[in-house]
């Protein structure tokens, strides 16, 4: 029973972790788009709505 615990736990952690490694990955990677353009001259801004 308590493997059984533990292991609900360790999937729900998993799941969780991931989720949130997607939303700092994905904005981490749109900034360096940002960062790159505003080097180069670009006036840029990011939207989350398109």
């Amino acid at each position: 029973m308590a493997l059984t615990i533990l292991k609900g736990k360790f999937i729900y952690l998993i799941v969780v972790g991931f989720i949130l490694a997607t939303i700092v990955g994905t904005i981490s990677h749109e900034y360096g788009h940002i960062a790159v353009a505003k080097y180069l001259g670009y006036n840029t801004s990011l939207h989350f709505s398109s």
